[in-house]
């Protein structure tokens, strides 16, 4: 697959397949009769957010698994040759000699021409201790480089390469991290660079490959180890994008923790005022007494007054008062 339809994919499909799988998962588990779950219900975001973090782990997975795939179907020199990563010089001239009786023009025909041309550029760079060191660590395009001889000068020439890469994937994650789209992991992307960075001069350097020859597991050169990771590192970066909503844990403050905090901080204030009222009759213990029972009083008449039920059984209490007078003054009259 294109690495830019791989890219795109990564933006919509697991979102439209997330709806999809929900969907068919409360059709199926909802009994009849009763009503599905809706979006932004407890239960409805829980599913969501199982469903949607298992489909980017196994779109994840298989993107890994299909760049390495990708790496596979492309030859390298030694599967041009058919020969093993440590083959030897007197081997690889057997070798050699052996595929040039299959594919010489002269024996095979002029159709294997190209080929032959392409086994040759293979068999001249392997065949050089120089070249071959800076094949495994920086690819084919070596055979493209000019005015390199020498071991330092193709090491040179690769962190040259290399330089621009880390350059401008810093940049990017600065400019995107100050404009505020990567505000979960942003630390996490940075570390991720730092360590594809180690890991490539640690290849770089190594005399061999880290992952040996199994039967299940192809051994891979240098470079293509380097091609495989820094996939891999895109390939989580937009991984993490993408789940950052979902595993950002933000706590969500509780409205009535603010309203007992401020209840809190208003009996403190109202405290501080009453010191501050009896402050002036400080050692007048008789003018306190005094104060506290017209301030009692006060708001007793406050609350009488204000009190809807009290004003309810006030009025009754005077209208049941003024029944008996009403009942007189009416007999009284003619």
């Amino acid at each position: 697959m294109n690495a830019i339809w791989s890219n795109i994919l990564w933006f919509f499909l697991p979102q439209t397949i997330t709806g999809w799988a929900v969907s068919f998962y409360f059709r199926v588990m909802t009994r009849a009769g009763d009503p599905q779950p809706t979006p932004g219900t407890p239960l409805h975001n829980r599913i969501t957010k199982r469903v949607y973090i298992t489909l980017i782990s196994a779109y994840l997975l298989f993107t890994i698994y299909e760049s390495y795939h990708d790496i596979l179907q492309k030859p390298t020199f030694y599967d041009l040759l058919q020969v093993p990563h440590d083959v030897t010089a007197k081997e690889l001239k057997s070798q050699f000699r052996r595929l040039t009786i299959q594919f010489h023009p002269d024996k095979a025909g002029a159709g294997t021409g190209d080929f032959f041309v392409l086994l040759k550029l293979a068999y001249d760079t392997l065949l050089d201790p120089t070249k071959r060191f800076a094949y495994d660590r920086f690819g084919p395009e070596v055979v493209a480089w000019e005015r390199c001889s020498s071991l330092y000068d193709y090491i040179s020439r690769g962190f040259q390469t290399v330089l621009p890469y880390y350059g401008g994937t810093l940049m990017v994650l600065t400019v995107l991290s100050v404009l505020g789209k990567f505000e979960f992991g942003r630390w996490w992307r940075f570390w991720g660079v730092g360590v594809l960075a180690i890991f490539e001069a640690t290849l770089l350097t190594r005399p061999h490959a880290l992952i040996p020859s199994t039967p299940y597991l192809k051994s891979l050169l240098q470079f293509e180890h380097i091609i495989l990771a820094r996939k891999l590192v895109v390939t989580c970066f937009i991984a993490l994008n993408q789940l950052g909503p979902y595993l950002e844990q933000k706590k969500m403050k509780d409205p009535m923790e603010d309203i007992a905090k401020l209840a809190v901080a208003v009996e403190q204030e109202a405290v501080k005022v009453q010191k501050m009222e009896f402050l002036p009759f400080e050692g007048d213990n008789q003018a306190r007494r005094e104060l506290e029972k017209n301030m009692g009083e006060r708001l007793v008449e406050i609350t009488v007054g204000t009190d809807p039920e009290v004003k309810l059984a006030l009025g009754g209490a005077f209208k049941r008062r003024n029944e008996p007078a009403a009942v007189v003054e009416e007999a009284q009259s003619p």
